[in-house]
């Protein structure tokens, strides 16, 4: 598995935030703002950038961690893409007021047997506090395209606007699976314990099926290990041959193709063999290991999904980037 231990800020920040709350970890947010900073044009990076530099907590969040060498501009905008969870954490004067944990997934519901779950709200009534990945996109969209709202508020939410985009390209962050064993719902894989024998994170190979696929791009926020990284994924997958689903702009769209590669490739259409916090007692020493090719084809769909979902990011950014300088429109006196 590509587990790179950094004993850095990959770590740190993970200390910080609640694991099983979290799609992707922060390398593979930074994977994501990677893949979407290479491809958008110089015009609309710049003016991404400037405002993120308008940023409440520019200097203590976006530009903490800057590495020597390191291009700011770049640091800033994949820094971005990991605010939304560092902001979590209560150490964070902005926790309260900006931590929405419920924004971070959609739980379309996979039934495995006669057990059904609640189908949620995927359009938003352009009022009330989003309660979903979809709500919440709408949300964040509709404020950037707003002329009145303050710079201050659009860095904010050019931090979601790239932090939800990675999260609805985590199939995990899509899905809750029910059944007789989760009747109301497993929590997109957080109660489903597996064993993963080449996981040696703490010397511990069981895991929760949440947070294998969140660590699945490993633990490193090495600027090198990002940038050459992101080159693999790139050149695997690059964005020619993915034309016809980036010019796909539909958010629930995005998240339904998630919901499908739970269903198949995180879940094996329910034949995933596991143990669970809800049964057994919570005794995870009964984990049944992985099947033998799981890992190797979750890196795949994990690269591929990071690849498109970093040039849908793309392509989301340049829009909200023509908006910003397009002129106010005039209203009749």
């Amino acid at each position: 598995m590509r587990k790179v231990v950094s004993i850095g800020i990959g770590i740190v920040l993970s200390l910080l935030c609640p694991k099983n709350l979290l799609a992707w970890n922060s390398t593979g947010h930074e994977l994501v703002a990677q893949v979407a900073y290479d491809k958008l044009s110089p015009g609309a990076r710049n003016r991404i950038v400037a405002i993120l530099m308008h940023h409440q907590r520019l200097t203590q969040d976006l530009m903490d961690l800057i590495s020597p060498g390191e291009d700011p501009g770049r640091a800033i905008f994949l820094r971005a893409a990991t605010w939304p969870d560092n902001v979590r954490s209560n150490l964070n004067p902005l926790s309260q007021k900006e931590n929405h944990p419920v924004w971070h997934y959609i739980d379309y519901p996979f039934d495995v047997d006669a057990t059904k779950g609640e189908v949620p709200a995927d359009t938003w009534d352009g009022k009330s506090d989003p309660q979903n990945l979809v709500q919440a996109m709408f949300y964040t969209r509709k404020q950037l395209a707003n002329p009145k709202t303050a710079e201050s508020r659009k860095a904010i939410d050019i931090c979601w606007v790239e932090h939800l985009i990675g999260d609805i390209h985590q199939p995990l962050h899509a899905v809750s699976m029910f059944s007789t064993e989760f009747p109301t719902g497993d929590r997109g894989g957080n109660s489903v314990i597996v064993l993963n024998p080449g996981d040696i994170i703490q010397g511990a190979p069981t895991i929760n099926l949440h947070t294998f696929w969140d660590d699945i791009e490993g633990l490193s926020m090495d600027p090198d290990f990002i940038r050459k990284t992101a080159d693999k994924i790139e050149q695997e997958h690059p964005a020619e041959s993915l034309k016809d689903k980036i010019a796909s702009t539909e958010v629930t769209d995005w998240a339904k193709e998630s919901l499908e590669l739970a269903r198949t490739v995180v879940y094996l259409d329910g034949k995933l063999k596991h143990t669970s916090r809800n049964g057994n007692n919570g005794d995870m020493s009964t984990a049944p290991a992985l099947p033998a090719d799981y890992e190797k084809n979750a890196i795949a769909t994990a690269d591929a999904r990071i690849a498109l979902g970093g040039y849908r990011l793309a392509a989301a950014l340049e829009e909200i980037a023509k908006e910003q300088d397009a002129p106010a429109p005039v209203t009749e006196p």
